[in-house]
């Protein structure tokens, strides 16, 4: 242990606790208390005098979606702290309640209904596939990230399409001005707010980062939510645009 009393060594003789991290994600911040002392990989840190808490927050980019590990400081002079994050994803598709499904090389196992958030001990392997009747099935391939967000865009079948008006892609009737313009609109109204949420949830983290305050935690997630649905809105007018170019007026 000779390593972890040089870390701790000071000038005058006296020396204070240190903290030896390990985790799984060498990037991830490690505070005292509010005071940030470094990434996971530097593994040993001195502890300011007074330190009560040490908290180990994941380096993903939604760090408010994967819990922080955290430990107390007791009389040791040594704290061993073991942050082993688990992988997040967050499931959601336009339209909402489709079916999700993880085809592997094990096999194809449903995993729920969107909007979805899923917690797993290891990065997913294989593909998703998101189903609804009367839409086409979007696969998606599934990050590897401690904090994985998926967004399907689901695009009705021909034969359907007249059912679901609020996404309808008709391409056998005589097409309308009207319809390129509300596509356009949707899309850059949908961009618009999709930047301004996310830049309010950006900022909210950079805050949540730095204090680790929990309460900031819903607002961020609901800032972040939004700025999803105004990015399926914005998907979706490109992509109703993209099909009457295609397909012609």
């Amino acid at each position: 242990m000779a390593w972890v009393a040089e870390a701790a060594a000071q000038p005058g003789g006296a020396a204070l606790p240190v903290v030896v991290v390990s985790s799984n994600d060498p990037g991830a911040h490690v505070y005292a208390d509010s005071t940030w002392l470094g990434n996971a990989s530097r593994d040993v840190f001195t502890l300011p005098t007074g330190t009560h808490e040490v908290r180990v927050v994941s380096s993903a980019i939604a760090a408010w979606g994967v819990p922080s590990v955290r430990a107390l400081v007791g009389r040791s002079d040594t704290l061993f702290v073991e942050a082993h994050f688990p992988y997040a994803y967050r499931l959601d598709a336009t339209p909402l309640a489709a079916e999700v499904f993880l085809e592997s090389a094990s096999g194809r196992e449903r995993m729920g209904r969107t909007p979805l958030v899923l917690t797993v001990d290891k990065p997913l392997a294989g593909t998703l596939q998101f189903e609804r009747d009367g839409f086409a099935t979007v696969e998606l391939v599934p990050g590897e990230a401690f904090w994985n967000r998926h967004q399907a865009v689901m695009q009705p079948l021909a034969a359907d399409a007249a059912l679901h008006p609020g996404v309808r892609l008709d391409v056998e009737r005589q097409r309308r001005r009207w319809i390129d313009y509300t596509a356009l609109a949707v899309a850059a109204v949908g961009g618009g707010m999709a930047v301004h949420y996310k830049s309010k949830a950006d900022k909210r983290f950079d805050v949540y980062s730095e204090t680790g305050d929990p309460a900031l935690r819903p607002g961020i997630e609901r800032m972040d939510n939004r700025s999803a649905v105004a990015l399926g809105a914005m998907q979706t007018g490109i992509g109703v645009f993209a099909l009457r170019l295609v397909f012609g007026r």
